[in-house]
């Protein structure tokens, strides 16, 4: 008689099906998005990377990268797009027996299984992405000794000045997802989990308050001189005092020069603004919340671009300031109100 411990329970085989549904989504959804911003395309360009095929932009970052001499990124010359739909076919397969036969070991070594293929799968993305980083063409038209451009496995990165973005699409959320149902599935009745089961509900309440009070959301990065490039005018950032950063909805953050060029771009661009931040003259390097800074027009401020403006959180240091060259000082609302380009007073 086969043991009461060695037999899958109801909501074991749940979670087990769960997951191999998770997985079958794999097949219509792409797995990982690549997202590259750089002073040619300000609005941004994407690829999207799925089981058996490549879409997006890859025209145009095929263009942009011959310019640094990164092989040109064709489906045809990807052997695992060919591979990848076999193997997921293969892992649903072996799980569904997993789950027909009900037995607790087969389930544990599907799973584990599904984790080493996983795993196996980012070592080969990361093994990709060096390859298409440090084998450059050398007669490519810029070339920077030992500079190598391999893009993130997953994050941020910044490229000269491209700003390189590499995250999990839906397809990759769902095999996480897949994954980790699978997981518990197997660990269900262990007693140590038992206990976690417990604190679950309390943890992930915790989790989720934390990921509230934080924002979950990008945060503003030091300004690079001359390394950054202007959103706007597409010019390197030289000096940091003037400058600001736009964040967007979906993280990606904007650097500009000035504090003109960034109330321009918020005028014209249909971005999904998140944030404003803005230079502290009075503490170079450290970026403000436009909303909580204060700022001083005048025409002996020798600002990029000659919008005569800075900004400061320091309002006694700003007046101080404002005393030994002039100007008036603004608060958020009013610089808003003003166009773009207003030429600077001294009083």
């Amino acid at each position: 008689m086969m043991k009461k411990s060695a037999t899958m329970t109801g909501i074991e085989k749940r979670l087990l099906l769960a997951s191999l549904l998770l997985l079958s989504s794999c097949f219509l959804l792409p797995l990982w998005r690549i997202e590259i911003f750089a002073p040619q395309y300000p609005e941004g360009l994407f690829m999207q990377i799925s089981l058996s095929r490549i879409s997006g932009n890859v025209d145009q970052i095929n263009i942009l990268n011959h310019y640094i001499g990164m092989k040109p990124i064709h489906a045809a010359s990807i052997p695992e797009l060919e591979l990848m739909p076999k193997i997921l076919a293969a892992l649903i397969a072996l799980g569904a027996l997993a789950a027909a036969l009900g037995r607790r070991a087969g389930a544990t070594l599907w799973t584990a299984l599904l984790v080493l293929t996983a795993g196996a799968g980012l070592a080969d993305f990361f093994r990709w992405g060096h390859d298409y980083g440090h084998n450059l063409d050398p007669d490519a038209p810029i070339k920077i000794p030992g500079m190598s451009y391999q893009p993130p496995l997953i994050g941020h990165k910044l490229l000269l000045n491209i700003h390189s973005y590499s995250l999990p699409d839906l397809g990759g959320i769902a095999l996480s997802l897949a994954i980790l149902l699978a997981l518990l599935s197997v660990s269900w009745r262990r007693p140590s989990f038992q206990n976690l089961r417990r604190r679950f509900g309390i943890g992930l309440a915790l989790a989720l308050g934390f990921c509230a009070a934080a924002g979950c959301t990008a945060k503003p990065q030091p300004l690079q001189p001359n390394v950054d490039s202007c959103q706007h005018c597409h010019m390197t950032i030289s000096d940091i005092r003037f400058g600001g950063e736009i964040i967007t909805r979906k993280g990606k953050i904007h650097k500009f020069d000035s504090l003109s060029c960034l109330l321009r771009y918020r005028a014209e661009s249909n971005a999904d603004i998140r944030s404003l931040w803005v230079s502290d003259y009075l503490k170079p390097g450290s970026l403000i919340e436009a909303g909580s800074a204060r700022f001083l027009r005048s025409e002996r401020v020798q600002a990029p671009m000659g919008d005569g403006l800075l900004a400061s959180a320091d309002a006694e240091g700003l007046r101080k300031l404002q005393t030994a060259i002039g100007g008036e000082i603004l608060d958020w609302n009013q610089l808003l109100a003003m166009p773009p380009g207003t030429t600077p007073r001294s009083k």
